[in-house]
């Protein structure tokens, strides 16, 4: 105890801190981001409280006559113990009593302020709540009151409720019927609108982990007045199985115990399993000691952790064995993907969110995008979109990870590094697998390759049971003799049948790959008309000038020449562009032969710059120098075109500055030599829903100003069926290195 002395020898009385009421408000207020952030506090505490059911009932058109009710059928409390627990702003008795009595629950609010998520929402708040063998207790919070200046905490009374019975949910698992908490808020703070919604319901559909064994005892029931759409039971524990599910266990020393459950490669209808444990020294080495040669590492500051992650593939061949549809599939993604991190159960914002900027906290996305290697080259790696994952940490099992105190988010400490290493550890040993099960798989290609390898196969064999025949005619007996020479005849004619199909084949190949090239010119044409629609009308009104200025008594011969020479450039772009369509379907295009890649590239970006500059658009090259390869020009400019038409018209729907890559590079995929050509703009990039669309014939992003779908929708059919029918492959990112899409194509060396 601390006194002190008066200059005249008194001594001063004890002190005490006086809490100003406003305080109060300005606490609760300042550690709750928004009203939805508020909401989900308030329903962990039902959670904290045992409950199995919550009813959540918001009518928020109305700000004034508005109400949120949230009622659980949990333990409830005693009067005593919301005087002693609830009225006690910074206590919490989760601190001491840290586990639910039924569910063995870790409780989650220990800073004791949860309770004051009431006020963020609104300005009247009514309780009521009744525990087992206790009469009913109630009372009103008018938080406006705790606003007047001058008043501290204590003055402030708050009036009991006459009928304090609370109306809860039915138990489901068994219990007392009749307990739990009621809260209702009133005079709302804020209008809610369907973004307000939609919002909550996706945060309150993650609050609990997708696995039903640790879910299974807790449904929220939510209502509004805003958006039927979101009414209904939410149910958490709905999962799907992955093409590969990786579980593991991190122990207080650090050592990991994996197992890895995958499709076997040569008979997906099993399913393999693996299983390892890595020590703390190889999983997440100090890289300070690494450099230093030390084969020792830094402690682990992680405590336990239990780690569950699935790898989903967007392909409707891979979905079979799952039971799931790809819409289905799509959907479950759009939901859950992301690695989310759950403390004693509940989920810490915004970690694995789909819905959050900060979602891909782990920087997956930024990985692909570096190295999008497919599935068969060892650099493999996946996309944030195709993973479903969880981290367990607890506060007893983990006490590193600690709570920030905005209520969102960990602080970025150590331990918090460490758990990124040993993620990506954990995707690297997911990588690596898949990588291992795809590099081996046959490769399918287009109807016009496999039509042709079939013929090429028929007519060889054919040829070579002609051979057999002539060397066994010979040594057949007399009576034989007409008969085989019949058959001989008949096989030859069906030879010289099949040789005539395989021509026609050809022949129809051939016309497909000028028709591609024709509907590639007409698109392009279709993108770029407006460009030469303006360069036709200024060189008629520059003629128009230049007539008038001749037609005068003393003609200006120097300023008509000067128009006329201005008319001649806007002409000679309409004609540059009749050439390069022109050009486009030479003859000697269609033949496959030994070109220079890097020439054909750039003269077709020395032909499309001038369009592109004048609707102010940055073409940027990375062109490498020495790129060769026996393949049909016409492809590779097919597909080069069709790409850049799209970033254009991506990129001329923004005010802002545009820009448009092109990449070319010499690239394997697996053991096969090839090369690269990826096209990215700094558009708007590609909706998440439309990326496994997107090459379907017919299907088109393009929209007028009526929000109607007005491009053709061949282009990308177009570019797929040319690259595949060459045996290459295709991909499409929305986050590319510009910002918006890049869209790439692999060619193989020898077609």
């Amino acid at each position: 105890m601390i006194t002190y002395i008066r200059s005249t020898g008194g001594v001063m009385a004890d002190k005490n801190f006086v809490v100003d009421a406003n305080a109060l408000l300005t606490l609760g207020r300042n550690s709750i981001k928004d009203h939805t952030t508020a909401v989900v506090e308030l329903i962990k505490n039902a959670y904290d409280a045992d409950a199995d059911s919550v009813d959540l009932e918001i009518k928020g058109r109305s700000a004034r006559t508005g109400s949120i009710r949230i009622a659980d059928n949990g333990h409830g409390m005693s009067d005593s113990d919301v005087g002693r627990n609830w009225l006690r702003i910074g206590f919490s008795e989760k601190v001491t009593n840290k586990t639910s009595a039924q569910f063995q629950r870790r409780k989650t609010g220990e800073k004791g302020i949860g309770r004051l998520s009431a006020d963020r929402l609104g300005s009247m708040l009514e309780l009521r709540t009744k525990k087992r063998n206790q009469d009913a207790t109630g009372l009103i919070v008018d938080w406006s009151k705790f606003e007047r200046p001058g008043l501290e905490v204590g003055e402030i009374k708050l009036p009991l409720i006459d009928d304090p019975k609370p109306t809860v949910p039915k138990r489901r698992t068994g219990g007392l019927p009749g307990t739990g908490t009621e809260l209702v808020i009133r005079q709302l703070r804020q209008r809610w609108n369907r973004d307000d919604i939609s919002k909550l319901h996706s945060e309150l559909s993650l609050l609990l982990p997708p696995y039903p064994e640790l879910s299974k005892n807790f449904a929220l029931k939510f209502t509004n007045d805003i958006d039927s759409e979101f009414n209904g039971l939410i149910r958490y524990g709905k999962r799907a199985q992955g093409e590969i599910e990786f579980s593991a266990t991190l122990d207080a020393e650090g050592t990991l115990a994996y197992r890895l459950k995958y499709y076997d490669p040569s008979d997906r209808t099993k399913r393999r399993v693996e299983s390892r444990e890595i020590g703390w020294d190889e999983l997440a080495p100090d890289p300070d000691k690494a450099a230093q040669n030390s084969t020792t590492s830094e402690k682990s500051y992680l405590g336990s952790i239990e780690i569950r992650l699935s790898y989903f593939v967007r392909r409707a061949e891979l979905l079979t064995e799952t039971g799931l549809k790809l819409g289905e599939l799509r959907a479950y993604l759009d939901r859950n993907a992301g690695v989310k991190i759950y403390r004693d159960m509940v989920r810490v914002k915004p970690y694995g969110d789909p819905s959050s900027p900060d979602a891909d906290w782990l920087s997956l996305g930024d990985r692909k995008l570096s190295d999008p290697a497919g599935a068969r080259r060892k650099t493999f790696k996946l996309a944030p979109s195709q993973l479903v994952g969880a981290v367990f940490a607890g506060r007893d099992a983990s006490p590193e990870l600690i709570d920030s105190s905005s209520r969102e988010g960990l602080i970025e400490n150590d331990a918090f590094r460490q758990l990124k290493v040993v993620l990506m550890r954990c995707i690297n040993l997911i990588e690596a697998k898949y990588h291992e099960t795809s590099k081996d798989k046959p490769r399918t290609g287009s109807k016009a390759s496999k039509a042709k390898a079939a013929m090429k196969s028929l007519t060889g064999s054919l040829s070579n049971l002609t051979v057999e025949l002539a060397g066994l005619q010979e040594k057949v007996s007399e009576d034989l003799g007409p008969d085989f020479v019949a058959v001989a005849e008949q096989i030859q004619e069906f030879l010289e049948q099949a040789e005539s199909t395989k021509k026609d084949i050809e022949e129809v190949a051939d016309q497909n790959t000028v028709f591609r090239g024709l509907a590639t010119v007409g698109i392009a044409s279709a993108i770029f008309g407006h460009e030469t629609s303006v360069a036709v009308s200024q060189a008629g009104m520059k003629v128009g000038i230049a007539k008038k200025i001749l037609e005068n008594e003393r003609p200006d011969i120097e300023r008509a020449v000067e128009r006329l020479g201005q008319a001649q450039e806007y002409m000679d772009r309409v004609s540059s562009w009749g050439k390069f369509a022109l050009g486009r379907v030479n003859k000697d295009k269609r033949q496959r032969r030994k070109i220079s890649v890097t020439h054909l590239v750039t003269a077709v970006l020395n032909e499309m710059e001038g369009p592109m500059e004048k609707s102010d658009v940055i073409l940027k090259r990375l062109v490498a120098a020495q790129v060769e390869a026996k393949t049909f020009p016409m492809d590779v400019e097919v597909v080069l075109i069709n790409f850049l038409t799209n970033a254009y018209h991506e990129v001329k729907r923004h005010a802002r500055d545009r820009s448009i890559r092109v990449r070319l590079v010499d690239k394997k995929s697996g053991r096969r030599d090839g090369f690269e050509l990826s096209v990215a703009d700094n558009g708007g990039g590609i909706p998440p829903e439309y990326l496994d669309q997107i090459w379907e014939p017919l299907f088109s992003t393009k929209l007028d100003e009526r929000g109607r779908a007005n491009g053709t929708g061949l282009g990308l059919a177009i570019v797929k069926s040319t690259v595949e029918e060459l045996a290459g492959e295709v991909s499409v990112k929305s986050d590319g290195p510009l910002g918006g899409a890049i869209f790439t194509a692999w060619f193989p060396r020898e077609q």
